[in-house]
């Protein structure tokens, strides 16, 4: 028989498990494991050892039973081992400021690697990793490929540059558990030939080491792999981290996961609230005509952690001071980095879209993540920069980026060659794209209404129709009104019923100028509030028409009327 304090204390260690396997979403993988497992066995009966011999040798159990055993230290509230700072480090500090040392103490279980060793001097690749927090980046040296790879660099981080309005004192705890900045660890594979492959990112969360009265903290990072692959283990790191100074109050455990949870949950009902309004707004959009169902309209993606995101998300104002001098020396960096193209990704792959940071960091791109990143340099250069998801003359879906420049100019960028093309309408196009479905940026999102692609439809029979209004115009300016207006004005009304279709809406807008400067009058156009509603209208079959015509008088003296106008169909 047991005693109590024994059937207590394995009720606690089963709870403790049950707790980290939940909480790290182990339980899939375990799954996963015993179902290889089974299916490897060739005999009837499955050797239950053996189940249990390969969930023990497996990555994702090592790196659980690491964690229980820091645990248990915590438990029996064991001082940690204190943790080294070099000298050079030490050196780097100034007073007054709050830092973050890390420090990457090596690898395990990289089972892509199994067999390799430093011995054999046949490496032919390398790890590089990438740590980042915010806009501090650092890198370590090239690391041998192999499955323990020997790892010993430490970096060191200035906290006081999340706050910068803190400066003049040192934060405290209170002021660190605000941050909300984790570390990103970014595992990039390079090789003599192939190009730089992204591995594995990770995000460490840091600030447990305010719960540390030593302010110090060793953690082990279990690395999985990119985008659908992100159930795949890759392999461990041994990570210890310190706060220089430590702090001087720390914060409790229960508060600081309060503090997470409460977080957490906020973030997760702003998101739940803004996926409940994409899915109202999709079914508007759809429900307006059967057409939008296949056009090339992408709200969310998968980010390279397997994370669906909404894709503004993946745009940022991006200043890189003078590292990059002008929006065309942006377009050709981004064009010399290595492409990942389609057909090298797995089998059946689905291809994820890299945040800003992981982009930088990548080595190599593909389409949707050079977009990104080219879209993020050209806003922070000042353009009215937005990404274009569409298709090209062939057919095949594509993804471009669109800037506009004055008097509506438009020049189109290619990502991967760094090509650009000055986009006009009713003008032969040389770049190659066919159809829009949707552009987005940093702050706004928007989905193609209209029906016939990247050309504006105009009606030439409506503005044709529109040509007797300008002049009964110009006639009422020097009459000052009459009965030929009358029947002008009757008459042009009965030509609109008897041309714009039934259950759609006409808009028109007429002014005049004493000039004859196509560019000067659509400037005009575009910064009134009406000429812009009708340019940039909105619904079902939105159909343009353009009028003018000039009045001639002594001395070279003219009046140019205008008259821009649209038909369409109310949405919904």
């Amino acid at each position: 028989m047991k005693s109590m304090d024994e059937e207590q204390k394995g009720k606690k260690i089963k709870d403790v498990i049950r707790n980290e396997i939940e909480k790290e979403h182990l339980q899939s993988v375990i799954d996963q494991l015993i179902r290889d497992v089974i299916q490897g066995e060739l005999a009837e009966d499955v050797d239950a050892d053996a189940v249990v011999g390969h969930l023990l040798d497996s990555t994702a159990v090592q790196s659980l039973i690491e964690r229980l055993g820091v645990m248990n230290h915590k438990s029996q509230h064991l001082v940690p081992t204190a943790i080294s700072v070099p000298q050079n480090i030490k050196d780097q500090m100034l007073g007054g400021r709050q830092y973050l040392y890390l420090k990457i103490c090596g690898g395990r279980a990289f089972i892509d690697h199994l067999g390799i060793s430093n011995s054999s001097g046949l490496h032919q690749s390398s790890f590089v990793i990438h740590v980042a927090l915010q806009t501090q980046r650092f890198k370590t040296h090239q690391i041998s490929c192999e499955c323990d790879p020997q790892i010993s660099e430490g970096f060191l981080f200035d906290l006081q540059q999340l706050k910068p309005g803190c400066a003049a004192k040192t934060l405290d705890a209170v002021e660190l558990l605000s941050l909300t900045a984790p570390i990103t660890l970014v595992v990039v594979k390079e090789g003599h030939v192939a190009n730089p492959t992204l591995v594995s990112v990770y995000t460490l969360e840091w600030r447990s080491l305010l719960t540390q009265p030593s302010s110090s903290n060793k953690f082990v990072c279990q690395l999985m792999g990119i985008g659908a692959e992100q159930q795949v283990p890759i392999g461990l790191l041994d990570i210890e981290a310190i706060l220089l100074p430590p702090v001087e109050k720390i914060i409790p455990h229960e508060s600081f996961v309060e503090h997470l949870h409460s977080t957490e949950t906020h973030l997760g009902e702003k998101r739940r609230l803004f996926v409940s309004y994409a899915r109202e707004w999709w079914r508007e959009y759809t429900e307006a005509s059967e057409k939008h169902r296949k056009r090339m309209v992408r709200i969310f993606a998968m980010d390279e952690c397997g994370k669906n995101r909404f894709v503004c998300e993946f745009v940022r104002v991006l200043e890189v001071g003078q590292a990059l001098k002008s929006p065309e020396e942006a377009a050709r960096w981004v064009s010399v980095l290595p492409t990942i193209l389609d057909h090298q990704l797995p089998a059946g792959a689905t291809k994820p879209w890299y945040t800003l940071g992981t982009a930088v960091m990548a080595g190599s791109l593909n389409i949707e993540g050079k977009c990104s990143l080219l879209c993020s340099l050209l806003l922070g250069f000042g353009l009215d920069a937005w990404i274009c998801i569409g298709t090209k003359q062939s057919g095949q879906p594509h993804v471009w980026i669109m800037t506009r420049g004055p008097y509506a100019a438009i020049t189109f960028w290619e990502a991967i060659t760094g090509s650009r093309y000055l986009h006009r309408v009713g003008q032969r196009a040389a770049h190659g794209y066919a159809t829009i479905g949707s552009v987005f940026n940093n702050k706004t999102f928007y989905a193609n209404c209209q029906d016939h692609g990247l050309s504006t439809h105009f009606d030439d029979h409506l503005s044709y129709v529109l040509t007797p209004a300008l002049w009964s115009y110009e006639r009422e300016s020097i009459n000052s009104g009459g009965l030929a207006e009358i029947r002008s004005a009757e008459f042009f009304s009965a030509a609109l019923m008897n041309t714009v279709p039934e259950g759609y809406t006409f808009k028109g807008f007429p002014l005049h100028f004493m000039h004859s400067s196509p560019r000067r009058a659509f400037s005009v156009i575009l910064n009134s509030s009406i000429g812009r509603e009708i340019i940039e209208g909105r619904g079902d079959n939105v159909t343009l028409a353009v009028r003018a015509v000039t009045a001639c008088y002594p001395e070279n003296v003219f009046v140019t009327w205008v008259m821009v106008a649209c038909t369409f169909r109310q949405l919904g």
